[in-house]
Formats: structure tokens, sequence, C-alpha cells
């Protein structure tokens, strides 16, 4: 509260450098604020799910009910391959596209990987880093060379 003598007026919070998901949930439990969250930044000083921006800045008095706009971070841009060997094609492509990759399979002969399995990347290993959308190549096995 900003003013006891006007209870419809409040103090626009800071709420950058916070997890968006806390601050939602609590905003919404208070009901004084409406927030609203654009599309996520690529951000090298945040981690993803922080607040990394917000308008109206904090500190400003309010009516009850104002909207605050918040940029949520995306985190990196270069995030790490996720280990995938062994893996289904189905679990391996949800674990790429949860980091921010684009899967595309190469399908290659195995003695030691079951068909439909993934044997892992073509020019990579879990571990190395690429950028945030990048098209990651992973060898799926075909079985055994008849």
């Amino acid at each position: 509260m900003v003013d006891p003598d006007n209870p419809d007026l409040v103090a626009i919070p800071n709420l950058v450098g916070q997890r968006y998901d806390d601050v939602a949930a609590k905003l919404s439990a208070s009901g004084d604020f409406i927030l609203i969250k654009t599309e996520d930044e690529i951000s090298e000083k945040f981690e993803e799910g922080v607040i990394k921006s917000q308008s109206p800045e904090n500190g400003i008095t309010a009516k009850k009910g104002a909207t605050i706009v918040v940029t949520v971070s995306m985190g990196s841009a270069d995030r790490e391959l996720p280990i995938i060997a062994g893996q289904s094609i189905e679990t391996a492509v949800r674990a790429l596209n949860a980091q921010g990759f684009v899967a595309s399979g190469n399908y290659i002969s195995s003695d030691t990987v079951e068909a439909g399995k993934v044997i892992g990347y073509k020019g990579h290993v879990a571990g190395d880093k690429e950028k945030y959308g990048s098209t990651v190549v992973i060898n799926i096995s075909t079985g055994p060379e008849a």
C-alpha cells in the first residue's frame, strides 16, 4: 500500500530477477495486479524462467488491478546437448525440444543399438553446446546390417 487513506493505490513492485511462476502465483493471490507475459527472450544475464524486464517500472503508484507486463528469460542462447543415447526417438526428441533444439533423424545400422533407438548425435556428443533453435542430427539405429 502507498497511501493508507486511499487503499485503491499500490506501488508497482520490482519483479526483475524473480522467477515468473512464483511472481504469477503471488500476484494472482493478492489481486493487486494483473500480470501479462510477453514473448520470452534469450538472456545471458538471467536464467530461464526469470523476469528480465517489466513495464511499468517498480516504485510507480498505480490503481489496484493495474497491469504489469513482463518479459521472461529463455536463458542463454548456448544450450547443452542432453544425453540421448539408448533412448526412444520420441524421448530423445522431447529432450532436445525442451532445450530449444530442433531434431532431425539420420538412420544407420548398428550391431549394438536396438532398431528404433537413438545411437547418439551426428557430429556432436552429449554436453556439447549449440545455439538455441539449432537443428541437431541424431543417429537412429536400424539394427544390424543384413
